[in-house]
């Protein structure tokens, strides 16, 4: 029964019937002897490696989700319902959807224009019911045309006296959050949509306005600029976060408004999904907007990104942007922790297509795949930057760039790196890699590059995009689908645990993967390369999910044996470091297709819940090790 059992074991796990015999004897009769010794009086049970301590993510996972929106001019219930259903009919995973400004009938009085809306508690349960989060644009600004101005003003609510100020949205007054009767008022007005589950806000930069009263005065006295932003981000941030643990906020970290000098907005322990924004869609847009996170990065913001294709229009087109452009924009986008898609214009990527071609939608949903997959890896760099008082985005500019960048390039913190297009004119990018580590191509695993070399890599096509995970190390990525040749369907269930190669310097990796807010499990991942036998081994938390383990990069496999849950495979090549100038990069079509019999190897990894496939055309290594419930 036993040698039945291994024979259909070894079948599985190899998954080709045509080459069996002599490999399956072999197979049987190493198994047979790991039984042999396994039934040995010294046989010692599995051990058990304790979940880990560190503590979950300290916000929601969402705020790293794809989101899109509306600019006020096309937005109302059914644009903004459509725009998500077309979205997903497009196979691209939303997130969240941003209501922007003009949605109530006076500016922050959070009373629903129901000539817009008019079944707001129905569009939010429409949206939750596909598992995609609300957001409503807002300020700290209370209009003379609210019907609560005269009352607030009469309370002493706002700074100043009351007296007023025009802004960019009509003219009023700056609520006095130092004052706790204002404070508590205000979040009386917070709970009319709060209370029919509007899931945060986005809040935009009113606090610079204060400047315009020169000296600004409160409760507590004169206030400063950064103690008024200080209270009105954080109060966007936990009042809400009170109600819905899992709010989050929109926030700006620091901006320029197309100035050399970047004001700082929002306080740091807020940023976990901010934007810069308000840049127009062209060339010069995709810069002002990488100038500013740099300027971001460099003050320690931790997460945030932009609006892709610039919020404003760049040209007189009904579009607002060219193709290039917007999908260049998205590429990068996809490569930051908060991808947001929104504006004046036209945004819709299927909309940048012509006659039969999905080019566009298809380049857009294959990143926004990768972004998503992402999740886990942002939220565990997000929660380690707030902690560290750091950013996830390390620029490649020194600070003394203070205002002209010699390169956009940055690490996406540590094990991915990034050098976005910002020219259309480009054939080739000139690349300077990061020293100190070798880097491989996303898209073509068999290419590592040396770090500190320069390379001038292709960006003819738009498929093509320059970015790169360090060698060696551990990627952790949630998939759900077959585009981005991660896996498939079949990988739901899982947590993934993306390889490149082998640093054979370091020989060793370890990552942290924190647990969804408020109370999800964490885990540490680790694994330790010998040479000299070939031998990889993996440790990893308990946890009740599952993971699977791709490693690329992988020429040559020897045979796989597992001992007591430890999985041991003989690598006898690893990808070898070159200069670059045989890089090919095929179309993204020729990357992501995922053949059936991949699919079914897949398919019957997941059924069989352990083993392991190497294929040897791709040159990657899957090992599924089973249950993780007592660790790995």
């Amino acid at each position: 029964v036993f040698t039945l059992v291994c024979s259909v074991s070894c079948f599985s796990e190899h998954g080709d019937p045509n080459r069996t015999g002599m490999k399956s004897f072999w197979c049987c009769l190493l198994a047979l002897l790991v039984f042999a010794s396994l039934s040995d009086a010294s046989f010692v049970p599995r051990r058990t490696i304790p979940a880990s301590k560190l503590d979950a993510a300290p916000y929601a996972s969402w705020a790293h989700a794809h989101q899109v929106w509306l600019s006020s001019g096309q937005a109302n219930q059914t644009t903004e319902i459509q725009l998500v259903k077309d979205y997903l009919a497009h196979d691209i995973p939303v997130g969240g959807v941003d209501i922007d400004s003009q949605w109530s009938t006076a500016d922050n009085n959070f009373v629903f224009d129901t000539k817009k809306y008019p079944d707001p508690q129905g569009m939010v349960s429409f949206f939750h019911s596909q598992n995609i989060r609300v957001v409503l644009w807002a300020t700290s600004f209370l209009n003379t045309d609210a019907p609560t101005f005269g009352y607030a003003k009469s309370k002493g609510y706002l700074l100043n006296g009351g007296k007023t100020i025009k802004w960019w949205h009509g003219e009023g007054g700056l609520i006095d959050y130092s004052n706790p009767d204002a404070a508590n008022w205000w979040h009386q007005q917070l709970d009319l949509v709060l209370d029919i589950g509007v899931d945060g806000f986005k809040a935009d930069g009113s606090d610079a306005n204060i400047y315009e009263y020169v000296v600004a005065y409160g409760h507590k006295g004169i206030i400063s600029h950064r103690e008024y932003a200080d209270y009105y981000y954080r109060d966007f941030w936990y009042y809400p976060k009170s109600k819905n643990p899992n709010a989050l906020l929109w926030a700006r970290p620091c901006d320029s408004y197309g100035s050399p000098v970047c004001l700082q907005f929002a306080p740091h322990d807020v940023m976990h999904s901010g934007w810069v924004g308000d840049q127009k869609g062209n060339w010069d847009g995709i810069k002002a907007a990488l100038f500013n996170m740099i300027h971001s990065a460099w003050q320690n913001f931790a997460s945030y990104g932009s609006d892709i294709g610039g919020y404003l229009n760049g040209d007189n087109s009904q579009m607002g942007r060219t193709k290039d452009l917007f999908i260049r924009w998205a590429q990068m986008g996809a490569f930051t922790p908060h991808m947001e898609n929104g504006g004046n214009g036209e945004h819709r990527p299927w909309m940048f297509d012509s006659g039969n071609s999905t080019q566009i939608a298809d380049i857009y949903r294959n990143f926004v795949h990768i972004h998503q997959e992402l999740i886990p890896y942002f939220l565990s760099a997000g929660t380690a930057a707030l902690a560290n008082k750091t950013s996830v985005m390390i620029p490649s500019a020194p600070k003394t760039d203070v205002l002209s960048l010699s390169t956009y390039d940055y690490k996406l913190w540590h094990d991915i790196f990034v050098s976005p297009v910002t020219n259309g004119n480009y054939t080739s990018q000139k690349v300077v890699f990061p020293k100190g580590d070798n880097w491989i191509d996303w898209w073509n695993p068999s290419k590592v590059y040396q770090g500190g070399s320069t390379v001038n890599y292709p960006v003819s096509t738009l498929e093509s995009f320059p970015v790169f995970q360090r060698q060696g190390s551990i990627l952790p990525i949630n998939v759900t689908r077959e585009y981005t040749g991660h896996g498939s369907q079949f990988s739901d269930d899982t947590l993934t645990l993306l390889i490149s190669g082998i640093d054979l310097k370091r020989q060793s990796a370890q990552t942290v993967i924190r647990g969804e807010f408020p109370d999800g499990i964490s885990q540490e991942i680790s694994y330790e390369y010998v040479p000299s036998s070939g031998t990889l081994r993996l440790v990893a938390t308990a946890h009740t999910r599952k993971v699977l383990v791709l490693l690329r990069s992988i020429k040559e496999c020897g045979s796989l044996s597992v001992h007591n849950n430890v999985y041991e495979s003989p690598i006898l090549s690893v990808g070898e470091v070159g200069s670059g100038s045989s890089l090919h990069t095929p179309h993204m079509s020729e990357l992501l297709a995922v053949s059936e019999v991949s699919l079914g190897m897949q398919a019957k990894l997941r059924r069989a819940q352990e083993g392991f496939w190497f294929d040897s055309d791709r040159s990657e290594l899957w090992l599924r090790p089973g249950a993780s419930d007592y660790g790995v």
